[in-house]
């Protein structure tokens, strides 16, 4: 009984700590994407073209006249 507590012991730690490395790897992903942001960020303030903004359409061609139905 004891040995199967043992076990479980050793099973729940090597999870926690392959969870703990996730959770670094993410927080170092996390870093570098913020360090990223705050670069183009920067880059934007100093007069180059920025980020596109969400509100920002890009016309791709032309686009023909909407006609009602029944029109040639």
């Amino acid at each position: 009984d004891l040995g199967s507590n043992i076990n479980v012991l050793k099973t729940l730690n090597l999870r926690f700590r392959c969870f703990l490395a996730k959770v670094h790897e993410l927080e170092r992903r996390n870093r570098l994407l913020e360090k990223q942001l705050q670069q183009a960020l920067e880059e934007g303030k100093q007069g180059r073209r920025g980020l596109a903004r969400r509100d920002q359409a890009v016309q791709t061609g032309f686009v023909s006249p909407i006609r009602p139905l029944g029109l040639p």
